[in-house]
């Protein structure tokens, strides 16, 4: 069946992250109406606040795209409003300079059509990136179907890529019975691997061309009762090719074990949590995982109509030089990147010079034996309610409380904290350490964690 909209309740804006040389910004104000639906076929003159220029925009189609230039502050929000049909809506916040030589680009790593798995699909790969692009406002997006789609989407994979505008990272998904994992590339000149086992899998593939991203790790499959698939069995891990995890996704977030909170799966031993503790080095990233061709839409699966009754979802942020597949490639590769519940809350988190997804071993290591100092540095999209340092060991500091910061709120918030307290590393000779970030409507986002070797 079709799905219609009904009239538009909302503005919707993304503004993307401007670069470091940018001035401007591009501005997406898309009409959505309360089942977070894209009205189409609206039209009307909004007025753009907290910008110099332009002061005024035509939607058309029920969206429209410029680029703004807002006043020197360090934390800008763009407004739009419509007048007549009274609506209005508020941009993510906008920092120049937040990452310093870096830019945040944020994507979904993780969307189907439903083709291969649901006859009749609505929509496929051709619409999802153009929902990524036009209506989600992404800058980059994989869709990633079944292996037997993979030949056809490489094709759009290189259709839509767009350095500087859009990026799409050439991927699939690959269901076994230990847990599913996503398989990503660099490029689109690459060949169908081996996926008949985990195996053979990372047989077939090369090192450093190809990245494998654990998801849903927690979650069993809900229509076989786990004779499709069960948790994620971690003994499966190549850490040459796993250097991610997908740690929120539409069924949640897979952190940790115990159940609660944005946790809806847990106690198998096969959160995130369980990886890092197993002694894996692996970045975290989010993506929605649903099937309707809809990267960034964070309605679950496990609510009703209200896309405001659970919330959750996954979006990737990484920290990259430029818009471009190699740039978000390296980032990934690097982990240097993070995850969130489909907002877009900025975030910087470093061991001194070392930013996130860095292993510190050898002799870089030795300053960090007595006193490790970290700089945090947050701006959510919705208040903040905490930013917290966890600690490899399981001690949870409240950055807040000890460095005598009041919450963050909306404005743009830094801290540095130090750890003093010496570790034990249960003999793998390392300790992790990652930022975790919660947000006034219940939403989080997570640092990937940062590796330092002990005495």
């Amino acid at each position: 069946m079709d799905v219609l909209p009904a009239k538009p309740t909302r503005l919707a804006l993304v503004a993307r992250q401007p670069g470091p040389q940018e001035q401007d910004r591009r501005l997406l104000v898309v009409a959505r109406d309360r089942y977070d639906n894209f009205c189409d076929d609206y039209e009307s003159e909004i007025k753009l606040l907290g910008c110099e220029s332009p002061s005024a925009i035509e939607l058309t189609g029920g969206r429209a795209t410029v680029r703004v230039k807002p006043p020197p502050q360090d934390v800008i929000r763009c407004t739009a409003l419509d007048t007549v049909a009274e609506l209005t809506g508020t941009s993510n916040p906008i920092v120049s300079g937040f990452a310093d030589d870096y830019t945040i680009y944020f994507g979904d790593l993780h969307v189907m059509t439903g083709e291969g798995i649901i006859a009749g699909a609505l929509e496929g790969t051709e619409y999802a990136y153009r929902w990524a692009r036009d209506v989600g406002g992404l800058d980059f997006c994989t869709v990633t179907n079944n292996l037997g789609l993979f030949e056809q989407d490489l094709q759009m994979d290189d259709e839509f890529y767009n350095p500087g505008e859009f990026v799409t990272i050439p991927g699939y998904e690959l269901g076994f019975s230990i847990g599913h994992k996503n398989i990503y590339f660099p490029h689109t000149d690459v060949q169908q691997p081996d996926g008949s086992s985990p195996e053979t899998l990372f047989a077939s593939l090369e090192a450093e061309s190809a990245l494998v991203i654990p998801h849903h790790t927690s979650v069993y499959s809900e229509s076989s009762h786990r004779t499709f698939w069960t948790e994620h069995d971690f003994d499966t891990h190549n850490p040459a090719f796993e250097r991610l995890i997908e740690i929120t996704q539409d069924r949640g977030s897979m952190e940790l074990e115990q159940v609660g909170g944005n946790v809806y799966f847990g106690g198998k031993g096969s959160s995130v949590w369980s990886a890092l503790q197993r002694g894996m080095r692996v970045g975290f990233v989010g993506g929605t995982d649903n099937h309707r061709a809809q990267p960034g839409e964070t309605r679950s699966p496990l609510s009703g109509l209200d896309p405001e009754e659970v919330t959750v979802g996954g979006l990737t942020a990484v920290l990259a030089s430029e818009l471009t597949r190699e740039a978000v490639w390296e980032a990934l590769y690097n982990r240097c990147c993070y995850a969130t519940q489909g907002q877009r809350t900025l975030l910087d988190f470093r061991l001194a010079e070392y930013r996130m997804g860095s292993e510190i071993d050898g002799e870089a290591a030795e300053r960090f034996h007595e006193i490790r100092q970290f700089t945090c540095r947050v701006v959510g999209q919705r208040p903040v309610t905490s930013v917290e340092l966890v600690r490899s060991d399981g001690k949870v500091t409240d950055v807040c409380a000890v460095t005598g910061q009041p919450v963050p709120g909306l404005e743009f918030f830094q801290a540095e904290i130090a750890d003093e307290e010496p570790i034990d590393a249960a003999g793998t000779g390392s300790v992790f350490y990652y930022l975790r970030v919660t947000e006034a409507d219940g939403r989080m986002a997570w640092s990937s964690p940062i590796w330092t070797s002990v005495a």
